[in-house]
C-alpha cells in the first residue's frame, strides 16, 4: 500500500477556493466535466484532445463532491476522504499533481495505492482498474454493505446485481458516466441532485424519488 500527498477539497468533496461556495463548486466541477469531455476527442486542425486518462482522473475527484456519505464516514470537516486506487492504473502522476494542489478551510483528501482490495477497505471511494490482480466478483464483495462509493472503468461494471455503483466508459468518442442508483443507495451514500444535471450521466437501477 502507498499513500500519496493529500489533495484538498471542501467538507464532502472536491476542489474549490475557500471563498466559493458549495452550491459553485458543485457547478464548476459540472462544467469543468463537460468543458473537459469536449476536448477528449479533437477535430483536424484543433488543439490536442485531453487525454482520456485526464479526463477520468477528473471524473474520479468530481466524485468526492457529488456523493454524500453517511456523517459516522466524515464526522468533522477536518476529517480527510480516503480515495483508493485498485490495481495497475493508468493514471500515471495525474492523481499525483491533483493532490499537490492544496487549499486552506477544506477537507483533504488521502490517495491510497493498493493491489488487494481488502486494504483499501475503509477507503470512502474506490476506483477499481480493469488491469488488477483480484476477479471482479472478489473486490466487490469486499466493499458489500459498506459505505464505500466502487468506482469502475469496464463494460457492465454499474449492472444491476453485478455490485458496481458507478462505471467510468468511453463511447463513440464522448465520455460516460453510468450510475447505479439503487446500488449506491443501498451502501448507505446519497447522490446530490447536481449529478443528474449532466447530459452524460445514465442511470442504471433508478430508485424512485
Amino acid at each position: 500500500m502507498t499513500s500519496r500527498p493529500q489533495l484538498q477539497v471542501p467538507p464532502g468533496g472536491g476542489p474549490a477556493g475557500p471563498a466559493m461556495s458549495r452550491s459553485a463548486f458543485l457547478r464548476t466541477v459540472l462544467a469543468s466535466v463537460v468543458l473537459l469531455a469536449g476536448k477528449s476527442f479533437a477535430e483536424p486542425g484543433e488543439p490536442p484532445p485531453v487525454p482520456v486518462t485526464d479526463l477520468k482522473a477528473v471524473l474520479v475527484f468530481g466524485l468526492t463532491k457529488l456523493v454524500i456519505w453517511p456523517d459516522k464516514e466524515l464526522p468533522a470537516a477536518e476529517t480527510p476522504l480516503r480515495l483508493g486506487v485498485l490495481g495497475r492504473h493508468t493514471f500515471g502522476e495525474r492523481l499525483d499533481r491533483l493532490a499537490e494542489k492544496r487549499t486552506p478551510k477544506v477537507r483533504p483528501i488521502n490517495i491510497v495505492y493498493a493491489m488487494d482490495a481488502a486494504t483499501l477497505r475503509d477507503c470512502q471511494l474506490v476506483f477499481v482498474s480493469q488491469d488488477r490482480r483480484e476477479s471482479l466478483a472478489t473486490v466487490l464483495a469486499v466493499f458489500r454493505k459498506r459505505p464505500v462509493l466502487v468506482v469502475g472503468e469496464e463494460k457492465g461494471f454499474a449492472d444491476n446485481g453485478v455490485g458496481g455503483m458507478v462505471n467510468l466508459l468511453i463511447r463513440g468518442d464522448q465520455p460516460v458516466l453510468q450510475v447505479n442508483q439503487a446500488a449506491t443507495e443501498a451502501a448507505g451514500l446519497r447522490l446530490r441532485a447536481q449529478l443528474s444535471q449532466s447530459q452524460r450521466v445514465e442511470y442504471i437501477g433508478r430508485t424512485k424519488d
